[in-house]
């Protein structure tokens, strides 16, 4: 029968066998968790990428939809700023209106003034193309053409913002509909 040495050893190899199993069992999971890990990292990397695409493409349409919406507003904008040289078709138009409306006009100009940028810390201000000219306009007439006068003023296609406006009439209450001057101080920006 067996003796103790053949038993040992039997016990030997099947342990042996065990352990040689479990060790490659051991390496095969550890192998495999690593190409798991790997393979789950990619999925989630593809996930945020799709995610992104998708909300780049919702973007995309948006953008599409925007620039529909805009149609040739940049080129109104870039045409409402006046060349330097061409304020004179300004000042046309200011007189054509005060003429359409009955009114008598007094256009004062200031000196044009460069605008820059606003720097932040560390940075210096750059200077933009464009420049400043404050302006006043004194009008005269009735109140129905100063109100018209000044809803043309308004339409007017230009970058144009108004400061201040003062209205002024005679004392009497029934004539300030037909006798009212107006001063009128605003700022007038141009290209360089």
């Amino acid at each position: 029968m067996f003796g103790k040495k053949q038993l040992k050893l039997g016990i030997v190899k099947r342990l042996g066998g065990a352990l040689i199993f479990l060790i490659m069992v051991l390496g095969a999971t550890y192998t495999l968790s690593g190409r798991i890990a790997k393979i789950s990292h990619d999925a989630t990397e593809n996930r945020t990428a799709i995610t992104i695409l998708e909300s780049k493409g919702r973007v995309a349409e948006e953008l599409k939809k925007n620039f529909t919406a805009i149609g040739d507003g940049d080129k109104k904008i870039e045409e409402a700023f006046i060349e330097a040289g061409d304020i004179v078709k300004f000042i046309n138009e200011l007189e054509s209106i005060a003429k359409t409306n009955k009114l008598e006009q007094d256009l004062r100009f200031s000196t044009p003034i460069p605008l820059k940028t606003v720097a932040t810390s560390g940075e210096t201000a750059k200077a933009l193309n464009l420049t400043k000219v404050d302006y006043t306009i004194n009008l005269q007439g009735d109140i129905v053409s100063l109100n018209n006068y000044l809803r043309e003023l308004e339409r007017m296609p230009y970058f144009s913002s108004t400061t201040s406006i003062t209205i002024i009439s005679l004392s009497t209450a029934t004539n300030w509909k037909k006798v009212a001057s107006a001063s009128i101080e605003a700022q007038l920006y141009l290209k360089q």
